[in-house]
């Protein structure tokens, strides 16, 4: 798990994907995606969320979660 601590640390990092305590590789697209939206000095904006009331039902219909 040490080696992961450089990366955990990275400012703008909030944590790794992980399925227990190792991490998990995402799809591939996902990074490019993220990367295709960085503006010149790297910031990606991200899109406001839309509100969800807890325990509401949702269909994921776009991107890599979409079943």
């Amino acid at each position: 798990m040490a080696r992961w601590r450089a990366i955990r640390s990275t400012v703008g990092i909030a944590g790794l994907v992980c399925q227990g305590d190792q991490p998990e590789p995402v799809p591939r697209g996902i990074v490019e995606t993220i990367q295709a939206r960085e503006n010149e000095k790297g910031v990606v904006t991200l899109l406001a969320a839309p509100v969800f009331d807890k325990g509401e039902r949702v269909r994921i219909t776009e991107g890599a979660l979409r079943a």
